[in-house]
């Protein structure tokens, strides 16, 4: 599993629309969409920082399997 199917599994768990996901976690809302979208094929430490902050999700499951 991808970065992109672990949070889009969050945010279905967690009820969390792509605009109150991006809002809480401080991240441009295009961001988010392209990153879910699979615009963005890379994701930075930060904005994985960002979301760890913001929600409890483990860094390093966010992480895992990306190369």
């Amino acid at each position: 599993m991808d970065i992109v199917s672990r949070l889009k599994t969050y945010m279905d768990y967690r009820r969390i629309a792509i605009s109150q996901f991006a809002d809480t976690c401080n991240i441009p809302r295009p961001t988010i969409s392209q990153i879910l979208n699979g615009r963005n094929k890379k994701v930075s430490d930060e904005l994985i920082g960002k979301i760890h902050t913001a929600f409890p999700v483990s860094y390093t499951h966010l992480r895992a399997h990306e190369t």
